[in-house]
């Protein structure tokens, strides 16, 4: 098992950028990446969850070599001591009060919880049950007010952490069913196929690009556990509903209309969903057997690598920079946003620097966004993989527009038949 051999220097600049980001005394990682920012000195338990989902993906493949090697990896080893010490730490936290959703960066919801059992399980499972009770007393009755209130975001992980947790505790798969029926019965639109940001409230039916892209993972990952078509369907039919939404450069968009199946404002375009969240997403469908996204995530990385609205590099692996997003000015975007959750025209046709108001890049990278690139370029260990096998040539700016070559293939004859396992971006 390995990462992609293409993806691999990026994904060792990550590495790299992810080891500065890790604050010793917090036995956490930072919220952001750059060092000349408050955030890199601020810790962030859901970002260092997520950082620890990616290492402990990336330290597995890396184990599978080792043992092939028949030799001790002792930076596994560091990273496992790491990620045990953000378990701890988010045990703690969810020892105290779970509230509904919230963008309190200091709350700790049930999407909180569906992380803690996701990575748990993923390394020590030494807290398995004892987080399974927590979240259950948190989710007790369909009508509980969490749930209601709860993103399809935090009921994504809620379902992930469920599924992931069911191969060491078989009970954990009555949350994961509960997650799954909320999501598709009170979340998802059956005609245009996208998921509400949440069940109620003014922002309910505008929902982001999070509450498209974990829901379609958590959904397929569902449905190749418990072999189920009907979940597997709608994960692919939001799934192809995404891509139909792509921009003309392969932009994910930011924020949608549920009811009208159409893009409510696309900016910010954040580079994370371009690399990590939308290959590991769409992955996930091909490996349960669904469509093959392949091109889509192939115009995603273009737009990484320098075909987008500005000509730059966002994900540089030679300098090691990472940026985060291509918006609007701050004065467009607030207005840009009223806009989208009044239910103003969206869509991509003002979008560009040849529409209402130019374009800036943002250049604050946040931890996690380097643990889903993590995440979605190592090999599982199981064999299946997680991405889309990717060959990139840049031009970097000041040189011309970027350009990106991009080819599937490389993992052997099975790798071209769609719908199996292997077939997988």
């Amino acid at each position: 098992m390995a990462i992609v051999n293409e993806m691999a220097p990026l994904v060792t600049a990550a590495e790299a950028a992810i080891e500065r980001a890790y604050l010793a005394p917090a036995g956490l990682f930072c919220y952001g990446v750059r060092a000349d920012t408050e955030q890199a000195r601020r810790p962030s338990l859901r970002y260092s969850a997520i950082v620890g989902l990616g290492l402990v993906r990336r330290a597995q493949s890396a184990a599978a070599l080792s043992a092939a090697a028949r030799r001790v990896n002792w930076r596994d080893i560091e990273l496992r001591q790491r990620v045990s010490c953000v378990v701890e730490a988010l045990r703690r936290r969810a020892a105290g009060r779970i509230r509904p959703s919230t963008t309190d960066p200091a709350a700790f919801s049930i999407g909180d919880l569906g992380l803690l059992l996701w990575l748990d399980a993923a390394s020590d499972r030494r807290h398995l049950e004892e987080t399974l009770r927590r979240l259950e007393s948190a989710t007790a009755g369909f009508a509980n007010r969490r749930l209601v209130r709860s993103t399809a975001m935090e009921l994504a992980w809620m379902l992930l952490g469920c599924l992931e947790t069911a191969a060491h505790v078989p009970y954990a798969l009555v949350g994961a069913e509960a997650a799954c029926v909320y999501l598709v019965q009170s979340l998802r639109d059956a005609r245009t196929h996208l998921f509400r940001h949440r069940a109620s409230g003014l922002r309910g039916s505008v929902a982001n690009f999070a509450d498209q892209v974990y829901p379609v993972m958590a959904l397929a990952r569902y449905a190749r556990v418990r072999g189920d078509g009907t979940m597997l369907r709608a994960a692919a039919e939001t799934a192809g509903a995404l891509v139909r939404l792509q921009g003309p450069q392969g932009q994910w968009p930011w924020l949608f209309r549920a009811r009208h199946g159409a893009v409510a404002e696309p900016y910010p375009v954040f580079a994370v969903h371009q690399y990590g969240m939308a290959p590991m997403a769409l992955a996930e469908v091909a490996e349960a057997g669904g469509s093959d996204f392949s091109d889509a995530v192939r115009r995603g990385l273009r737009w990484v690598m320098g075909e987008n609205e500005l000509a730059a590099v966002m994900a540089d692996a030679a300098q090691g920079t990472f940026c985060r997003a291509i918006e609007r000015a701050p004065w467009a975007a607030r207005l840009a946003a009223a806009r989208a959750v009044l239910g103003g025209r969206g869509g991509w046709s003002d979008a560009g620097n040849g529409g209402r108001a130019p374009l800036v890049i943002n250049r604050a990278a946040r931890s996690y966004e380097l643990g889903w690139l993590l995440y979605a370029w190592s090999s599982p260990p199981s064999g299946q993989r997680s991405g889309c096998a990717v060959g990139l040539r840049t031009h970097r700016a000041g040189n011309g527009p970027g350009t990106a070559e991009v080819a599937v293939g490389a993992a052997g004859a099975e790798t071209r038949r769609a719908k199996t396992p292997q077939a997988a971006l």
